[in-house]
Order: structure tokens, then C-alpha cells, then sequence
């Protein structure tokens, strides 16, 4: 299990469930409650089942996209990136969660 410690504010969680169609992130989190920041990130955790991802902001398939296994953990930066970022369960049927924590950091 990995521990994850940021020097940076976490100003926001939230979780995501996917099935058989792509999720992205809330715009919520993405756009607002960090005005006095410069830049912003993401940290997500995989739970219940694999996960395919695309960061284009093209929808994944089961079948095409980055394949996240559980306990996996996904790092990303910018609102660009975060706005794009999609995912899907892997196979489809299976209900896959995404525990997300959102952070904030002046430059």
C-alpha cells in the first residue's frame, strides 16, 4: 500500500463509480475553490475493478486506453490534463471507483 503526503493543500475528495460508460472528473473541483493558486492536481486510487484511462479527453473503450489495475495510483497535474482525463471499467460490467483528492500549490 503506498502512503501519499503532499506539501500542497488538498482542498477537495471525491468518489466516482464507472461501469459501462466513461467518467470524468467534476468540473466542481477542477474550476473552483482554488482562485488564491496557481496550479492544480489530482491524486486518484483504483478500487473494486481495472479501469481503462485516456488524458485526450476521448471517451476509453473497454478495449482502447491506458489499463489502470486496482491499487493503482494516477498523479496528475494541470487543468488541462484533469478536464481531459476520462475513465471506464475495464470490462464493462464490473462497478470500478475512483477515490480522488484534489490539491492546490502556489508556484
Amino acid at each position: 500500500m503506498a502512503v501519499i503526503s503532499f506539501e500542497n493543500k488538498v482542498y477537495a475528495y471525491e468518489s466516482i463509480n464507472t461501469t459501462n460508460s466513461a467518467v470524468g472528473l467534476s468540473s466542481n473541483y477542477i474550476t473552483t475553490g482554488r482562485e488564491d493558486y496557481f496550479h492544480i492536481g489530482a491524486v486518484i486510487t483504483v478500487e473494486g475493478h481495472s479501469v481503462r484511462i485516456r488524458l485526450d479527453g476521448t471517451d476509453p473503450t473497454t478495449s482502447e486506453g491506458h489499463l489502470v489495475d486496482v491499487g493503482d495510483v494516477i498523479v496528475l497535474y494541470g487543468e488541462d490534463v484533469l478536464s481531459s482525463f476520462k475513465a471506464i471499467s475495464s470490462d464493462g460490467t464490473t462497478t470500478a471507483t475512483l477515490k480522488v483528492s484534489y490539491f492546490k500549490w502556489l508556484e
